[in-house]
């Protein structure tokens, strides 16, 4: 890791241990995530690296090292933003206040004068490429929004008592504020700060925003790791402590136990799984084309369809969608023929796929916050061909979806 390059933890291998085992940090980084937070990921942990490497007290870091490690500061924050305008976003305004209380001096200092500038050049180019400001809707109280939200996982409440936590991070989370105390006792004894007091802010402050969404858990956990090995410093018994680092790893261990080695329900759910992938990926496939053409699908599956078809989906998973989500939750439940067609012209929608009429009818009702209808578009479509409106007509299926081309008529 890049902290390694001036800091030498003692324990760095705790660190890089914890970092590659911890599941919620191998979900974030699994690859062939149709999201882009394996990326945001790797980039916040190059920013927070790159500014404890700057605020390290050791007279070896020369100024023109400190510039460096700025503009890799500078550069990683600038793209993470533009990755992310909201965990990054956050975690970079905490990491600016924290150094503001502690001195403001510091953020203008001549080191830090290229970072700034990286920063700023990263986001100029950010937008003149995006052309549009990042949507925030993530922050607002729209009901759409509030509905939408309790289908994801990753925006669900953590309880502080859900075991959960010890699955991520291993029983040493129990004895962290302890550690924290001793190397916070140390440092204004001595006067030397191993922990930079932004990485300390960063690790509470993820922790609660755990607890209110489960998708900052990502985030606590790699703080978590990198604020491990420097706490565990302070203590010299090396055995004592890789022992106690081991045995804290068995709730994690015991995770993967159960991952690997899954019981017959598990084995057959997850082929089940898999066969539906391979099938829905056949369909996905025949979408390709040089041309755009746009396709509507239930929004849990479109970013997958998109990413075999290499065609834009009209939703998506991701709150920036929200308006292509509602549209096709209200596709799917119309009756209206007139109604769905508007929505399909709305969006040029080439491409209509059809999928599990039950799931996708509660998924939208619950949506849209109203009743399944008598007759909802999804349950003819995926059950009775013969029922499609004349404007959509099927060009493929198998076991899984239905495959419906838009035509004008």
């Amino acid at each position: 890791m890049v902290v390694e390059a001036t800091l030498k933890l003692r324990y760095r291998w705790a660190m890089l241990i914890l970092y590659a085992i911890s599941p919620i940090l191998v979900h974030g980084t699994e690859l062939g995530r149709p999201d882009h937070q394996s990326l945001l990921i790797l980039i916040a942990t190059i920013a927070i690296c790159a500014e404890w490497n700057l605020r390290a007290e050791d007279s070896a870091v020369a100024a023109k090292d400190r510039s460096k490690w700025s503009v890799v500061s500078g550069v990683a924050s600038g793209l993470a933003i533009w990755t992310s305008a909201y965990e990054s976003l956050v975690l970079f305004l905490l990491v600016i206040l924290v150094s503001a209380l502690g001195s403001a001096k510091a953020l203008s200092a001549r080191f830090r004068r290229a970072g700034w500038v990286s920063f700023v050049l990263v986001i100029a180019i950010a937008f003149s490429i995006e052309q549009r400001v990042p949507s925030l809707s993530i922050f607002y109280s729209d009901p759409l929004f509030q509905n939408w939200a309790r289908t994801i996982g990753e925006l669900e409440y953590v309880s502080p008592a859900n075991p959960i936590w010890l699955r991520w991070c291993g029983y040493l989370l129990f004895v962290t504020p302890l550690l924290v105390w001793i190397s916070v006792t140390k440092a204004m004894r001595s006067g030397e700060r191993t922990t930079p007091a932004f990485v300390l802010v960063l690790l509470a402050a993820t922790y609660v925003l755990t607890i209110w969404q489960a998708r900052w858990g990502y985030f606590f956990v790699l703080i978590f790791a990198l604020v491990l090995a420097s706490l565990l410093g302070s203590i010299n018994a090396s055995t004592a402590v890789w022992t106690a680092f081991l045995l804290s790893m068995l709730p994690v261990l015991r995770d993967w136990d159960e991952r690997l080695w899954v019981n017959d329900t598990q084995f057959t759910n997850r082929v089940e799984k898999r066969n539906e992938s391979v099938q829905l990926r056949d369909l996905a496939l025949s979408l390709r084309s040089s041309q755009t053409r746009p396709f509507l699908a239930p929004w849990w599956l479109s970013p997958p369809i998109a990413y075999w078809s290499g065609q834009p989906g009209v939703a998506g998973s991701s709150h920036e969608s929200l308006n292509g989500i509602a549209d096709s939750a209200r596709f799917f439940l119309s009756d209206d023929l007139e109604k769905i067609r508007q929505i399909l012209a709305n969006h040029q929608t080439a491409w209509v796929i059809a999928y599990d009429s039950e799931r996708v009818a509660q998924n939208s009702a619950a949506l849209l916050n109203g009743p399944v209808p008598t007759h909802p578009r999804c349950r003819v479509l995926d059950r009775t061909r013969s029922g499609a409106p004349p404007f959509l007509v099927l060009s493929a299926q198998n076991p899984v979806a239905k495959l419906y081309r838009v035509v004008a008529r």
